[in-house]
């Protein structure tokens, strides 16, 4: 299963959770990305959701794209 999708992180916001819309079987491999110039880290990876961090919040909001992979033994 694969699953893709963007979230926005508010002006001066330090993270955010971002929920799967269905359910892995096991714990996803997950990329993210932004277009701006700022550091985003994965805090938690669930089989449900994720949670992203940013070192630096800036002013204006900031897209996140993620994309998430269900992992095969």
């Amino acid at each position: 299963m694969i699953q893709k999708g963007k979230a926005t992180l508010n002006a001066n916001q330090e993270s955010i959770q971002i929920d799967f819309s269905e359910v892995f079987d096991s714990t996803p491999v997950v990329n993210i990305s932004c277009k701006e110039d700022v550091n985003v880290y994965l805090l938690d990876v669930t089989t449900s959701y994720i949670t992203v961090y940013v070192s630096n919040p800036i002013e204006s909001s900031l897209e996140i794209n993620y994309v998430a992979i269900q992992q095969t033994s």
